[in-house]
């Protein structure tokens, strides 16, 4: 035991003497860091509890430390601010030597999401562009709609949309993000109508352009047409004729929508099996600057 002092020392005795000793009492210490996807987090508050009631906070590495903790003493070490920790708190009984409580914090993320449009009607195929922590873009769907998801909390975001029109606001900002978020932005310039003479030359000129490339990507299903099938090796899928039918609602934006059907033929052991399989495909395309874009939703 560590005996204060360690001893006591009497030289050429001639009298009585005292020689006391004590021993002081035993402290440990309880530290530990809290993290998030591998970072430290600062400035959280960390209440103890239990035979001691102290608060203190994390430091730059995420670091904290409880001292002059009492041997045999019952403690509770608890975050205190709302977040997810894991876990949520730690307990150590009858305290016999220092101890570590770790916590982590499971990285949050949220979205950012929005319409564009213009003073009538939603803008399709607009780009969007999301800068600061994350850099990416995305393109409106046929109702003006994007969203960014997967966005990390507690990052800076700013959207902005590109098209040759402008927009009110020109661009959104999000610092520090917490939730999830909406920026709607709105075009200056409402899209030209279109007379029904050019809707219909619209219409055909797309299915021209485009019939060949979105029948190369639906016969890219072929394998799994038959998987979903019959799910035999020896089968084969047949692609029947595709019905294009395009809807344009003004001179910068329509919908095409693609009808067809696969027939699936297998040779079974009880005889030969047919199956049609009808799909409808929908494509949206947007006339920016000058050249037309389409994509599938």
């Amino acid at each position: 035991m560590n005996f204060m002092p360690p001893s006591r020392s009497f030289n050429n005795l001639r009298e009585d003497g005292s020689a006391d000793f004590s021993v002081p009492p035993e402290v440990y210490k309880i530290s530990g860091r809290v993290m998030s996807a591998g970072q430290p987090i600062d400035g959280v508050q960390i209440m103890l509890t239990g035979a001691k009631t102290a608060s203190t906070r994390t430091n730059a590495s995420g670091n904290f430390t409880f001292n002059e903790l009492q041997v045999g003493g019952n403690y509770t070490i608890t975050p205190g601010v709302k977040m997810n920790f894991t876990p949520a708190s730690r307990s150590f009984n009858n305290l016999r030597q220092n101890e570590a409580a770790d916590f982590s914090v499971p990285l949050e993320a949220y979205k950012i999401s929005g319409r564009v449009s213009s003073a009538t009607q939603p803008l399709a195929g607009v780009k969007v562009r999301l800068e600061g922590l994350k850099l990416t873009s995305v393109t409106t769907d046929v109702d003006g709609n994007y969203t960014f998801a997967d966005l990390s909390a507690g990052g800076s975001y700013t959207i902005t949309p590109q098209a040759s029109t402008s927009f009110k606001p020109a661009s959104r900002s999000f610092d520090n993000l917490r939730r999830n978020e909406v920026a709607n932005f709105l075009g200056s310039t409402p899209p030209r109508e279109c007379s029904e003479t050019e809707k219909e030359r619209i219409g055909s000129s797309l299915i021209a352009r485009f019939a060949e490339l979105w029948q190369r990507n639906i016969e890219r299903e072929r394998s799994r047409i038959i998987s979903e099938a019959v799910d035999v090796k020896n089968a084969v899928a047949t692609l029947e004729r595709i019905e294009f039918q395009p809807t344009v609602t003004t001179c910068s934006a329509a919908l095409v929508t693609a009808r067809y059907s696969w027939q699936v033929k297998a040779d079974l052991p009880q005889g030969l099996k047919v199956v049609n399989v009808p799909k409808v495909k929908r494509f949206s395309c947007t006339n920016l600057l000058g050249g037309w874009r389409c994509f599938e939703f």
